[in-house]
């Protein structure tokens, strides 16, 4: 008996079975242009689960519900149809409606995915699932290249294995942001078309690494060693151990002579004594760090079903950690099983519902909240935790990974993201601000990590306004009355916490949290009565110093007016005085000529000629001094004695003292 029998007889005795209750994506459930296709399950740090299937954009399990959308097409800002005549990733998923076949996930919740047409998308999961072009041009050159797996280590660089010898590495492929808020993001390098519809990188394009392995040596999976700070690569011919600084490679598991050994999946404890591993050929794989003799690992094949390939004695695709002694695993041509590593026994999980596809278990995962997820036979199957579930039995949930959402908020019935033309993630925005008259809130909350079948309490409260908590159960029968209104908010700040539970369990520690700003009415700040009382003082400033220079106008306007007149006045006597004045002189002096007064007449006429001079001098002055005038006055009075004979006299001496 050959020892390669005795092992498949040990592994028939001790094989097991376990039931477990299962609930299968009904595949009739999406009417689209094609059947669906399971191929990829990726828990992720965000809580959610995406899907990689045969539609062409990201499946999501979310919220308690699967979201399996077919894209339309891509528009411009003017709403025409965008066509590429190059292969590029948007033209897969948007155009030629390509599946994707690959997805992993690198820092800050940037993932990159893979299409059935081998062209690589980007996408930013903290606002959506939409692909963009990747910061490279993958494949370099012109030659088909299949993609087999993709995969980020903890720095963000990407490896990519592909259907041949060569790795392809690109260093800080996840750095693609240079800014980012609760409304958008910046990219830190642009891409665009050239004249002939190539795609080029025009700034901040990524550097790719080639990584020649070994002749016919092909990538599988990947897994980072901490305690080694290197990449450990499955390959078709065991594990190799890539140092990222130096480039080395060293063969850590080799397969045996003129054999293969692919090594589908890796589990890599810190500080850990084993490493374990998957394989196409020998099922699940063990090797001692310490005590390896001579790097030989061990092998615990599982019964075959299938004898589809004879180098495939027990295909297992992946694996996943259920307990400390204890693997979730996927045999490729049987039911999914639990390995435990102490017994090496695998116990095979049975359920109806399994009767509906083939014994092809293509992906196994485990989510934080404790689901379990299955692709088998092309179908998606998912069990929630439960501890009478005897699969499920032992999980410890990761209570770090958010249980509790905010899906929507509405102000005044609008929602918030339309009122400030902002996308819809509210896990990104922990803070609005409010006008007061957007005072009437309701807000929208959703469960993530727990079954349909869970019991599931939500509890809420507004800090600010809600003396206590308060409950609400979660609604099945429609997820929008999950929900808290407030109307008629005062203005103020507030804090909305929700928190959500499962029965009679403890409420889970993570809160979704959001802090709501209702500012004042401008009546009602600090600065209106202050600004009040500098705007009427600077009116009745502005008003008594108008009035004062309109009084000041109106006395220069009257004195000027009244300057005026008077000057006409005088003007107006001078008019009827000269004439009749001078005439009464030219006769006074022809009396005195005649008369024969020489004397007189010359003293007269002497007089006569001073006023007039007088006279003259001073018909263009506006103003004239007072002893101009006096003179004036002397000179016609001393005619006037001088015609009427000293008939009458004036006051000369007083006229002297003016003078």
């Amino acid at each position: 008996m050959s020892k390669l029998f005795k092992i498949l007889v040990l592994v028939l005795l001790t094989n097991d079975s376990i039931s477990q209750n299962f609930e299968m994506f009904p595949p009739d459930l999406y009417k689209g242009p094609k059947a669906i296709d399971f191929r990829q399950v990726l828990p992720t740090t965000k809580g959610t689960v995406l899907l990689a299937t045969s539609l062409s954009n990201v499946g999501e399990f979310d919220k308690m519900q699967i979201n399996l959308n077919q894209p339309s097409y891509m528009t411009d800002k003017q709403g025409r149809r965008q066509t590429y005549k190059m292969p590029s990733i948007l033209k897969d998923l948007y155009e030629s409606f390509y599946g994707i076949k690959l997805i992993a996930e690198g820092p800050k919740r940037i993932f990159f995915m893979v299409s059935d047409n081998n062209h690589l998308g980007v996408m930013n999961y903290n606002y959506g699932k939409y692909a963009i072009f990747p910061p490279f041009i993958f494949p370099p050159s012109n030659e088909a290249i299949e993609i087999k797996k993709i995969w980020i280590d903890p720095e963000g660089d990407l490896y990519i294995g592909t259907n041949t010898d060569t790795l392809y590495v690109y260093k800080g492929a996840t750095n693609i942001l240079e800014s980012s808020s609760a409304e958008a993001f910046k990219l830190n390098y642009d891409s665009k078309f050239d004249t002939d519809s190539n795609i080029v990188i025009a700034k901040g394009a990524k550097k790719l690494k080639k990584v020649f392995l070994g002749k016919g040596i092909i990538p599988y999976s990947f897994a980072y060693n901490s305690d080694e700070e290197a990449v450990w690569i499955g390959t078709n011919y065991g594990i190799y151990a890539y140092d990222r600084s130096t480039g080395q490679l060293i063969n850590k598991i080799q397969a045996g002579k003129e054999s293969t050994l692919t090594v589908t999946d890796m589990d890599i404890k810190e500080k850990s004594a084993y490493i374990w591993f998957s394989t196409l050929e020998k099922g699940m794989g063990r090797w001692s760090i310490f005590n390896n003799r001579a790097g030989v690992p061990q092998y615990f094949p599982y019964k075959r079903i299938s004898a589809q390939n004879s180098n495939m004695l027990s295909p297992i695709m992946n694996f996943c950690r259920k307990s400390d002694s204890e693997y979730f695993v996927a045999p490729f041509d049987s039911l999914p099983a639990v390995f435990n590593t102490e017994s090496q026994n695998y116990s095979f999980i049975k359920d109806s519902s399994f009767n509906n596809t083939l014994n092809k278990t293509t992906a196994i995962e485990l989510d934080a909240s404790g689901g379990l997820y299955i692709i088998k036979g092309g179908g998606l199957f998912i069990s929630g935790p439960g501890k009478y579930d005897a699969a499920l039995a032992g999980i410890n949930a990761d209570s770090t990974v958010a249980n509790v959402v905010i899906d929507d908020i509405q102000i005044n019935g609008i929602s918030y993201s339309e009122i400030k033309d902002t996308h819809r993630n509210y896990e990104l925005l922990n803070k609005i601000g409010l006008k007061y008259y957007e005072n009437n809130v309701l807000l929208y909350f959703r469960s993530r990590g727990f079954a349909s079948k869970d019991t599931i309490v939500f509890s809420y409260m507004l800090e600010g306004f809600d003396k206590m908590w308060i409950e609400a159960p979660y609604s099945m029968m429609d997820e929008r009355l999950n929900m808290a209104q407030y109307s008629n908010l005062n203005p103020g700040s507030y804090v909305f916490r929700v928190r959500v539970k499962k029965g009679n369990e403890g409420w889970r520690k993570n809160q979704a949290k959001l802090t709501i700003i209702i500012e004042r009415p401008f009546w009602q700040t600090w600065w209106f009565w202050p600004a009040i009382i500098l705007v009427l003082g600077s009116i009745i400033g502005f008003v008594v110093l108008w009035r004062s220079k309109a009084i000041k106008k109106r006395e220069r306007e009257r004195f000027a007016h009244e300057k005026q007149v008077l000057e006409l006045e005088a003007k107006a006597l001078r008019a009827q005085m000269n004439p009749h004045f001078i005439f009464n002189c030219m006769n006074s002096i022809k009396s005195l000529i005649q008369q024969d007064e020489k004397e007189k007449s010359i003293t007269y006429l002497t007089t006569f000629s001073k006023l007039i001079r007088t006279l003259f001098n001073n018909a263009d002055k506006k103003d004239i001094s007072l002893y101009d005038e006096i003179e004036t006055c002397k000179y016609y009075l001393q005619l006037e004695v001088m015609r009427f004979d000293s008939k009458f006299s004036y006051g000369y001496m007083l006229m002297m003292i003016l003078t």
